[in-house]
């Protein structure tokens, strides 16, 4: 320091002011920070004092030792120093104010500096605050304390700031500070860089304690460290072991090297999406070239830490320290390419894992365990000879099932790579097809669910098989109808005949024109295509009635898929979506804009539609491929424009990019248990506790479902008083020994048959969950539901229970409840961080800019044909052209560019040409250096159409590099805005999910930290969804489910379990259904089922009991349900032989088929139900298993009633099409008289309503036919859900003569026969006339004997319409004895044909007589 003083051997800075500062000559100091000082053996206390040159010695002495005041006063040396040298590093803010007449000091930014000739002894400058200089008693400025207070004599020191694991404790610090450290970054200019040497340890201290303090500073820290100047300051700690003796590594370690691991593997660090790009830069330049910085400096760290005795590690235990190195070593590996395929850290890890593995009874160690493992696995598939193993050796590591054999994927191939999308990594494959996939005609490659026939083992291997296969069963549809019609194209005359039936019902638009394009701020690349209107359209003249028929027939609405192809075989798969640059108007909703000015485009012409679409990849070749079209070539005449109505591209694309990620980072929990490696593996297998149930002193707290606080459950102990549990909770025995069972397994199973208390229990167990949130450190809990309905139940049972702190993921919900806990509502009352505010600011600004320069190229792009940018583009790439062109003509034509270059090509040729006419002709590298008037004419127009290919190619360029940097501003803008959500999720409780929108926000989800996650109606989730909820945090994963309900729904029938060809893949078997029921290549593991029921009368439970649940019970609830009002019995299965309707070939097979007369009859009955005045809404429910059945009975009881379908119901009508159906497809009766007893009725299809209840449910089985064939209800699981819906009554309409060969239907129908719940007349019973005797056998019987809901007798009631009741029995005519006797011959005749011939029919043909 120049112009600096040595005293005492501590720098003097010059020019010192008039008030001066008195240091005691300090050997070492340990402040309320708690960091540790090297400390003389002489040194017993620190002496601070203040010296007033006007006044007496004032003294105040403390000890450093106990860090409390000492009482003596020393006399020691003084040392005059200013203010802290430019270059100190500010220790920590504390404040103390003592009153000795009325001097005031205050002990503010302690400062240390390192001597030349004592570098172990440290200085401590106290600096007094004083307004003025001159010696006046003015009351100092007040200080904001950043800090605990200085501890005063009276109080010991209590508010010690700890650096512990992730700084739970939030020191205050001040906005000075953090300005001093951030001085103490160097700058770009290398010549004011310094090395801070051992005031480094401190720097990094201060980073690290500014880094947990505040959300806004930790955002500040790490990005002024990924800054050129902060990089430095990195490489200072890297090289940490190179600088200082080996002998001075232990205190490097605890002062440099690990407060900086501590702070780069920060938890909220490592989640924060707006510093993961400045985090890579600091990983990258930690990691160096080849590793050249990174591998010794964790050589190093590994080597100390096998003798941690020797290190001071602070308030970080051994395992913790471990902990933060394997963050550290994990996240090197993701964020630096090329160290998975380096050796040399390779053989690191391994000698690490060994370290670790060696306390394998260690639980402190599972989280490094875990890491270590996920990068030992990814180290194992991209090492050469790793992957050489597991790629080229078929080691049978499973005994296969059955032999299957089928080429494998793309180099792997025999004839190699099918198409350009054809990979054996599935991270290389695109979600949507390629043109070229689109057109090949080899078979993709499946692999079976043997594992011995994948072409990956382990955990690789299932993340292949469920990516291709749930890519085949959603993407393949879409790849073979579009090939279909691409078909069509090249042969329009030619007769298609479809080798397999039609999966998906599409629409096809034709004579396709691009019109414009445009980059928008709201969407991206957007553009607006023409097409023919569709015929019934062309005949409406007006917008309006244009506008109601698009509106009504649910085309092309927004975010609608569709796919323009061409004859050339070119495809871009698109999404409808809002016009350009629409700005909503003041309170109105943009979506609701958005859908408004779309439907005006599709009407405003009465030939021609228009719609705005834009490419569903934001990638270079889908933007090449948009371009292309706009170029008008003749190659792209033929056009079409394909919708796939119904078809919700986030249901899939969002899980099969999540599966992707996950093969990429290989980081799924459980995965030794879900993907073994080895046959001895599976079986029964075993499941440990969750970590964190583990830890030392960590027991379950009970009280929150049990009215015992003392009751706890230790994961470590197998002992439990499990009656006490009972005794003292609402939970049945099943019920808590489900409780216990998923609270002290890290993967728990749970069975609940139906009406069981699935939901209950899961209730329960987040309750428990959230009493011991804190202590275990979970993080939110996550649950995830299948549907959006089943989600808004589960949160409203909590939300009912008293758990407020919930944030649900999903704008999707009907549930009014939901609306305050929705994110997107909590989001926008939260403010950003000033770090975040700028940032936003400025990336939305370059986002603008980049928009402009997109559009403005965009907009040059179709000028590309204009002579103007001929003539520019000459000049500036070929000027000697440009002159010889232009200056040569100007003048004779006037500077008209067109006819300029119209006379050049036309022009006559100049003498010494005519060697080249008959001649081969020149290349365009030759003719661009000859001169334009020696060239004959078939050169001059090449040369002319090699320019405009060139300005349309440099255009094109320029768009590209545009849309690339618009695509990387808009990521980081998006990620600024994740932030703020991520703080959202972090401080709730509670955050519920569907798994479709699990699979979209993985990336926020991912960061969140979660170590529980809970998901419902697991049986019919899709492993691949499945997959998805065990985000790399969980340690505690519990699925509830029954695999005996519905399974999975899969589109492609090839890949389900029931067809006999796609049994080898089994797509349609869940995760939980996988490991609870034995499956080849996989573990078995245990689980707990529920096994009281609570739902159904004991008579209908038997349904289910006797043939899938034998230790099934019924509850003394169900016990007592009243009978069904206006019948006689409360089970009954209604036998009829009416056909049902052929199957229509142009539609879907699952959605055609239909039974009119069961139609009436269910209608008929349902009007007889509700004129009881009995049941309200949501009371009676219908079901049938199709979709065709569902739209009639919805057209038939919508004039009578209000028809509620459920979200699945309605989008699986509109992809079927069977929405659009005209009124005049079904002509209802009018025996229904229009009521308002019930509000709301519930039609449904049986898939549709798993999970729900109702008191009265109505089925319609449809199917009758000569084939017998039972189609939908042949499985178990779904006449499971079909007989367990019900409460207090089931009516069943349908022809058992169909059902009968189906096993579980036999023994129903064995079962109701004998108990006389079989037939083919329905008693009904008068509610006031209980002993009448009313039968129905037709839908018009009704009307007949029950016209207001009773029997025909007089009961001195009047009815509604005011009348006295009266006896209708009068008026019916009576039946005759031969009328009798024929109805008997023909119920005998029928007998041998029919199985089932109703005894009450014959008995009462038989009393007629």
């Amino acid at each position: 320091m120049r112009g600096s003083q040595r005293q005492n051997g501590i720098l003097k800075p010059p020019n010192l002011p008039r008030i001066q500062y008195s240091v005691g000559n300090l050997k070492s100091l340990r402040d309320e920070t708690g960091l540790p000082l090297s400390t003389s053996p002489t040194a017993q206390s620190d002496v601070l004092t203040y010296i007033d040159p006007n006044r007496k010695l004032e003294k105040l002495t403390r000890s450093v030792l106990n860090g409390n005041p000492s009482q003596t006063i020393s006399s020691t040396p003084q040392v005059s120093i200013t203010k802290p040298p430019s270059g100190a590093i500010p220790y920590h803010a504390h404040e103390t104010t003592m009153s000795t007449e009325r001097i005031h000091v205050k002990v503010a930014d302690i400062c240390i500096e390192t001597t030349e000739q004592r570098p172990s002894t440290y200085a401590s400058v106290v600096r007094y605050q004083q307004t003025q200089l001159n010696g006046s008693r003015s009351q100092p400025p007040s200080v904001v304390s950043y800090a605990p207070s200085f501890p005063s004599r009276a109080s010991p020191r209590k508010n010690k700031t700890n650096f512990t694991k992730e700084g739970h404790s939030r020191p205050n610090v001040s906005e000075e500070q953090f300005l001093v450290w951030r001085r103490m970054v160097p700058r770009k200019d290398a010549a004011a860089y310094r090395p801070l040497l051992r005031q480094l340890g401190l720097f990094v201290q201060k980073a690290l304690a500014f880094a947990r303090s505040d959300h806004n500073l930790m955002q500040e820290v790490i990005t002024l460290l990924s800054q050129e100047g902060g990089l430095r300051r990195v490489n200072e700690v890297t090289s940490t072991f190179d600088e200082v003796s080996a002998a001075s590594w232990t205190q490097a370690f605890s002062e440099q090297i690990l407060p900086f691991l501590q702070l780069i593997s920060h938890d909220q660090i490592l989640a924060s999406a707006f510093l993961e790009a400045p985090l890579v830069k600091i990983y990258q330049f930690v990691y160096g070239p080849n590793g050249s910085r990174g591998i010794p400096f964790f050589a190093n760290i590994f080597a100390l830490l096998k003798d941690p005795l020797c290190l001071d590690l602070g308030d970080s235990s051994v395992a913790e320290t471990y902990e933060r190195v394997a963050i550290v070593l994990s996240k090197t590996v993701k964020w630096n390419e090329n160290a998975l395929v380096n050796e040399s850290l390779h053989q690191l890890m391994e000698s690490v894992c060994e370290v670790v593995d060696n306390d394998d009874g260690d639980t402190a160690f599972l989280t490094t365990r875990k890491y270590l493992q996920r990068i030992r696995r990814r180290f194992s598939q991209t090492i050469p000879s790793a992957r050489d193993k597991i790629y080229r050796e078929k080691a049978q590591v499973f005994a296969p099932e059955f032999q299957f054999f089928a080429d494998l994927p793309g180099k792997l191939a025999e004839q190699g790579p099918r198409h350009d999308n054809d990979s054996e990594d599935i991270c290389g494959i695109k979600i949507m097809p390629t043109s070229q996939e689109i057109q090949s005609e080899r078979e993709e490659y499946l692999p079976s669910r043997d594992p011995s026939t994948w072409h990956l083992r382990g955990l690789p291997g299932l993340l292949d098989w469920h990516f291709r296969l749930l890519r085949e069963d959603t993407v393949g549809q879409l790849r073979d109808e579009v090939s279909a019609e691409f078909k069509r194209m090249q042969n329009p005359d030619a007769i298609h005949s479809r080798a397999v039936p039609r999966r998906l019902r599409t629409l096809t638009y034709n004579n396709i024109n691009f019109k414009h394009i445009r980059c928008d701020t709201h969407g991206g690349l957007k553009f607006v295509v023409q097409f023919d209107q569709p015929p019934a359209v062309r005949l409406l003249p007006s917008i309006n009635k244009r506008r109601e028929w698009w509106q009504m027939a649910k085309r092309l609405d927004l975010n609608s898929l569709v796919c323009l192809i061409d004859s050339n075989g070119s495809a871009i798969f698109c999404s409808v979506c809002g016009s350009i640059n629409i700005e909503p108007a003041k309170g109105s909703n943009l979506h609701a804009k958005a859908m408004e000015e779309n439907l005006k485009l599709l009407a405003r012409d009465q030939n021609s539609a228009f719609v705005t679409l834009e490419p569903v990849q934001r990638e270079m070749a889908s933007l090449r491929e948009i371009l292309g079209r706009f170029r008008g070539s003749p190659l792209f005449k033929r056009e079409s424009l394909v919708e796939f109505p119904g078809v919700l591209l986030p249901s899939f694309q969002a899980t099969l990019l999540a599966l992707q990620d996950m093969a990429k980072s290989l980081d799924l929990p459980f995965s030794d248990t879900l993907a073994p490696e080895s046959s001895e593996v599976c079986g029964h297998h075993k499941i440990a506790p969750p970590s964190y149930a583990m830890q030392k002193d960590f027991n379950f707290s009970l009280s929150s479902v049990v009215d015992d606080k003392d009751l706890v459950l230790s994961a470590k102990s197998p002992n439990f008083d499990f009656q006490r549990l009972k005794d003292r909770s609402t939970l049945d025995d099943t019920q808590a020994k489900a409780l216990v069972e998923a609270l002290t397994h890290s993967l728990a199973l749970i069975q609940g048959p139906p009406g069981t208390g699935k939901s209950y229990t899961g209730v329960s167990i987040i309750r428990v969950l959230l009493d011991n949130r804190q202590a275990a450190n979970l993080g939110p809990i996550i649950c995830v539901c299948c549907t959006n309905h089943a989600l808004d139940q589960l949160l409203e049972e909590l939300v009912t229970s008293g758990i407020q702190d919930i944030v649900r993921i999903g704008g999707f919900s009907k549930s009014s409840m939901m609306d305050e806990f929705n994110l997107r509502n909590i989001a926008e009352a939260m403010s950003s961080t000033r770090t975040e505010s700028r940032r936003s600011w400025e990336t939305k600004k370059i986002l603008m800019h980049d928009i402009d320069e997109l559009n403005q190229c965009l907009d040059a792009l179709s000028q590309t044909d204009n002579w103007e940018a001929v003539k520019r583009f000459l000049e500036d790439r070929y000027p000697q052209h440009h002159d010889e062109l232009f200056s040569g003509y100007t003048e004779n034509i006037h500077g008209n560019l067109e006819l300029v270059i119209s006379a050049w090509l036309n022009g006559e040729v100049r003498r010494g040409v005519d060697v080249f006419v008959n001649s081969m002709p020149r290349s365009l590298e030759d003719l661009h250096s000859t001169s334009l008037h020696q060239m004959a004419r078939s050169e001059r127009y090449s040369l002319k159409d090699a320019w405009m290919s060139e300005i349309r190619n440099d255009a094109e360029a320029r768009i590209q590099d545009a849309y690339v940097t618009y695509l990387e501003n808009k990521r980081e803008y998006e990620k600024i805005r994740m932030d703020r959500n991520l703080r959202c999720l972090q401080r709730t409780h509670v955050v519920g999910v569907t798994t479709t929108g699990l699979a979209k926000y993985l990336d926020l989800l991912r960061r969140l930290s979660s170590k529980v996650v809970i998901c419902e109606e697991a049986g019919e989730v899709l492993e691949a969804h499945s997959l998805t909820t065990l985000l790399p945090s969980v340690e505690h994963a519990i699925f509830v489910g029954d695999h005996k309900q519905l399974r999975p729904k899969v589109q492609n029938w090839d890949l389900n379990s029931q067809n006999p060809r796609g049994e080898q893949y089994s797509l349609d078997v869940s995760l939980f259904e996988r490991l609870v029921e034995p499956q080849i290549g996989s573990v078995q593991l245990p689980f707990s089922t529920l096994e009281t029921q609570r739902r159904m009368d004991p008579s209908i439970s038997r349904l289910i009991k006797e043939t899938l649940y034998p230790n099934l019970k019924d509850s003394l609830a169900v016990q007592d349900y009243p009978m069904v009002q206006g019948m006689r019995k409360r089970l009954f299965w209604f036998h009829h032989q009416q056909p049902e309707t052929t199957q229509d070939p142009t539609r879907l097979i699952s959605a055609s088929y239909s039974n009119e007369f069961e139609v009436e009859f269910v209608a008929a009955l349902v009007s007889h139900l509700v004129k009881q005045n009995v049941y309200g809404e949501g009371d009676i429910a219908v079901l049938t298993p199709y979709l065709g059945q569902l739209m009639r009975l919805r057209k038939r009881l919508r004039s009578s009633y209000e028809i509620v379908l459920g979200e699945r119901d309605v989008e699986e009508l509109g992809q079927a099409g069977l929405d659009e159906l005209d009124d005049q497809d079904m002509q209802p009766e009018t025996f229904i008289e229009k009521t308002t007893l019930l509000k709301a009725l519930r039609v449904s299809t049986v898939d549709n309503f798993q999970g729900e209840e109702a008191k009265v449910v109505v089925i319609s089985l449809v199917r009758s036919n000569k084939e017998q064939q039972c189609g939908f209800l042949r499985t178990s699981n779904r006449i499971n859900v079909l007989l367990s819906r019900a409460k207090h009554g089931m009516y069943i309409i349908g022809n058992a003569n169909t059902s009968y060969k189906v096993d579980m239907w036999a023994r129903v129908i064995k079962m109701l026969d004998q108990d006389d719940n079989f037939g083919e007349r329905l008693e009904l019973q008068c509610p006031r006339h209980p002993e009448s005797r009313i039968y129905v056998a037709k839908p018009e019987d009704f009307h007949l004997v029950a016209p207001e809901g009773g029997c025909g007798q007089p009961c001195g009631k009047d009815l509604r319409c005011g009348h006295a009741s009266v006896d209708i029995r009068a008026r019916r005519p009576a039946i005759s004895a031969e009328n009798a006797q024929r109805k008997v011959s023909r119920a005998k005749s029928m007998a041998p044909a029919n199985k089932f011939v109703d005894k009450n029919t014959a008995l009462a043909a038989t009393d007629a007589l």
